[in-house]
């Protein structure tokens, strides 16, 4: 029988996916488990990805089992030597009661489309593995399961600048509410017009003590769509920060920008590539794609380790280097008469400055191999 190879893609996305059906849970698009049936109640079994009712005490709100792994790990070194002292109670994690988007629009945007996507459980009894049972089992409660009842919900919003926020009732979410609140942008890098629009999914249901779980929310996704697409958003952090790594992040990702962030939950945004981006969501396990960076080809350079170590002379090893050193102050060379807006370009004339000083000191160390120690100091190196 032969195994499918699977690229590395195919494997981290396999991967993504296992995680998410073990911490979350099933997806909207994940038929498969839609309607899963669980032996445990949802709220032991996943670990984010829910919705606790507003209001609700800290208590019912937050893990019951937080509190036994923390005394697994305090207890893992009992020996009289162990002089740690005690680390104070942690205070205890709540679930979340809202998740929502921030976003801009235009003005020319007067409503959006808001789908709503989640997770029900409802407990079931489980039918018994063994059914030949004695009589004295007769009386013996069924165990519990618990049930996935998947619930979806589409809706228009409308949008205007507000003052306060207003709710919108999610239909069939029996307590769900979405809250959305609109405000102009006061910004010179915007339109005049453009709003900053918030909208949250708020679990308003009335906690049930008996079955709480009844009363989450699981595995909560926002989809916000805009015909008229989303306002682009550039991250300014870095171009006045005095933190060197800041300032070349934002120059270097300056053509890159946000449609979307997230509250108590990450955003993503579907853009095209063009850059237009009419729908944004909300993700429990975010996912980005890293561009591979790939090394200029050179012409006549050769950098293997064994060449170099082979190399007979001085003379041949900066034949086989010096175009490497040519090029590089042609690259810099054509950065300076690049054009760059103005916020930029005292970084830019920095990192050009620095990368003259690293060429001058490639080609001071080709220069250097004319010294008989420095070059078989280099043949070993490479050879090593």
């Amino acid at each position: 029988m032969t195994v499918p190879q699977l690229t590395s893609a195919e494997i981290r996305s396999t991967l993504v996916d296992a995680l998410q059906l073990d911490l979350v849970g099933p997806t909207p698009v994940d038929r498969d488990h839609a309607e899963e049936v669980l032996i445990q109640a949802p709220s032991k079994w996943y670990l984010t990805g829910s919705l606790a009712p507003f209001g609700a005490k800290p208590d019912d709100r937050s893990d019951p089992t937080a509190d036994e792994i923390s005394d697994e790990i305090g207890a893992g070194d009992s020996s009289e030597d162990s002089q740690t002292p005690a680390a104070a109670a942690a205070r205890k994690a709540l679930f979340p009661s809202s998740m929502g988007l921030s976003f801009l629009i235009s003005q020319q945007t007067k409503e959006l489309q808001a789908t709503i996507h989640w997770g029900d459980y409802l407990p079931i009894e489980l039918e018994e593995d063994t059914p030949d049972q004695e009589p004295d089992d007769k009386k013996k409660r069924k165990p519990q399961g618990w049930k996935r009842i998947p619930q979806t919900a589409t809706l228009i919003v409308p949008i205007a600048a507000t003052e306060d926020s207003f709710e919108i009732e999610i239909p069939g979410g029996s307590g769900l509410a979405l809250v959305v609140n609109g405000c102009p942008v006061h910004d010179a890098r915007f339109t005049a017009g453009t709003l900053s629009v918030s909208i949250f999914v708020v679990n308003y249901r009335k906690m049930q003590f008996s079955e709480k779980d009844t009363t989450f929310a699981f595995q909560t996704c926002l989809t916000a769509q805009c015909e008229e697409g989303f306002v682009p958003r550039s991250d300014l952090r870095g171009i006045d920060s005095d933190d060197r790594d800041e300032a070349v992040a934002s120059l270097q990702c300056r053509h890159d920008y946000e449609f979307a962030v997230g509250h108590n939950v990450s955003a993503l945004a579907h853009s095209t590539h063009s850059g237009h981006c009419t729908e944004v969501c909300t993700t429990w396990i975010p996912t980005a794609n890293v561009p591979r960076v790939e090394p200029a080809p050179i012409a006549d350079v050769k950098l293997g380790m064994r060449a170099l170590a082979d190399a007979e002379s001085a003379a041949t090893i900066q034949q086989m280097l010096s175009p490497m050193v040519t090029e590089y102050r042609t690259w810099i060379m054509a950065q300076r008469d690049a054009p760059i807006a103005s916020p930029y370009a005292e970084k830019v004339a920095q990192l050009l400055n620095d990368a003259n000083r690293a060429c001058d000191r490639i080609e001071a160390g080709l220069q250097a191999l004319n010294d008989a120690t420095v070059l078989v100091d280099s043949q070993c190196r490479n050879d090593g």
